[in-house]
């Protein structure tokens, strides 16, 4: 449950104190990696997803996750088939998707294997 005291905390920060040279996002890459093996999907659902935060300006690399068997990965590299989802979305949109499980992420490709994932790293986060 510390892991969801910490996004609250990062997210009231990035919505309050606007740091003069802000890096949102980047501690999300590392908190996709970090959920990632700990989530469950249910084992129908298969297929790898990209995710990108956009992070107003900067241009971080994509996230790939991919599901299969019950499991969720974060794959260390782009895969070599197109992602069957991308989804994006700023720092904020991202902690809503992941704490109130909304938020105006941006979706294109299979909407029910990124809303499946975005799930299990959201339960993943706040179990």
């Amino acid at each position: 449950r510390l892991a969801s005291v910490a996004m609250l905390a990062g997210r009231w920060e990035w919505l309050w104190s606007r740091p003069a040279h802000p890096e949102p996002g980047s501690d999300l890459h590392s908190l996709f990696h970090v959920l990632a093996p700990v989530a469950r999907i249910p084992e129908a659902v298969a297929g790898i997803c990209q995710l990108h935060v956009d992070p107003r300006g900067a241009d971080d690399p994509a996230i790939y996750i991919a599901a299969d068997d019950g499991k969720v990965r974060a794959l260390p590299d782009a895969p070599t088939a197109p992602p069957e989802a991308v989804g994006h979305g700023t720092p904020e949109a991202w902690c809503e998707a992941l704490l109130l499980r909304g938020g105006p992420i941006t979706v294109s490709g299979d909407r029910a294997l990124l809303a499946a994932i975005i799930g299990a790293l959201s339960t993943a986060l706040l179990a």
